[in-house]
């Protein structure tokens, strides 16, 4: 056991090597495993930490709390619909994380374009178009919403996706002017004629928005995004084909945490 002396001679003595010492994840355990609870809590305490706990959105661990995931307009416009949809068993935190993310993109995309709609790809119970919808106030721009989904359970092999249309129209905002297209893609493709300053992609088929992506570019308004949630999800090879493919599209990319592919033309 540490005496005070030792203890204070410590942290005084370390100086900067602290600061990577505490902020190194292995280190911080090892660390941890090793130092009295009585120790550590002032230790966190010296570091603004005290009683911190970390939070899992997902594949993402956040340490504190962040007041505008957790509190706030967004929180309460995301549990009020992630709470009804079927999909998530009463765990909001699921998609709490990415669902924030989706909700800033979308505004940067309103922001950056002059016009177009705005597309979702893979509707399901329609939660996260509803709660992106009415973060933004969509209701007052003078913009299309586009809603594509086969309805039918395909890409939802380990998921329970929605198969009703009127399931997922209701709670929908009717004041926007919306477009259902009940076919799945890629031959939905067809029928989509518009251009677009967001498209979401989220069917769980990577085959057919593979396939979709180079129809899906020619409709983005320029500033405009394309989100993919499936990306970090699929095997290393066919982040690989989507690389080449948006690459060869003239596109940049750049992966989330929360394994989510953002993408724009340059």
């Amino acid at each position: 056991m540490l005496t005070g002396i030792e203890v204070r001679q410590f942290i005084i003595g370390s100086g900067g090597l602290m600061h990577t010492y505490w902020n190194t994840i292995f280190l911080k355990k090892v660390a941890r495993d090793l130092t009295p609870p009585l120790i550590w809590r002032l230790l966190n305490r010296l570091r603004g930490q005290m009683g911190a706990k970390s939070r899992s959105y997902q594949v993402v661990t956040i340490q504190g709390f962040v007041p505008r995931l957790e509190t706030g307009p967004f929180a309460a416009i995301h549990e009020k619909f992630a709470r009804a949809d079927a999909h998530l068993l009463g765990n909001v935190d699921v998609t709490r994380l990415r669902t924030y993310l989706l909700c800033g993109f979308s505004q940067l995309a309103l922001d950056s374009t002059s016009k177009g709609s705005f597309l979702t790809l893979g509707v399901s119970f329609g939660t996260t178009p509803k709660i992106v919808s009415e973060f933004l106030n969509f209701r007052k721009t003078d913009r299309d919403w586009w809603m594509v989904d086969p309805f039918d359970g395909r890409g939802g092999v380990n998921h329970k996706y929605n198969t009703s249309l009127e399931a997922a129209k209701s709670d929908w905002d009717t004041s926007i002017k919306t477009h259902w297209i009940q076919f799945p893609l890629p031959e939905a493709c067809a029928l989509i004629d518009d251009s677009f300053a967001l498209i979401h992609l989220n069917t769980g088929c990577f085959e057919a928005e593979l396939e979709s992506l180079q129809c899906l570019i020619s409709k983005l308004e320029r500033g405009g995004l394309i989100i993919m949630d499936l990306y970090g999800w699929m095997e290393i090879e066919k982040q690989r084909q989507i690389d080449e493919h948006l690459r060869n599209l003239g596109c940049n990319t750049f992966v989330l945490p929360t394994r989510q592919l953002v993408a724009w033309q340059s």
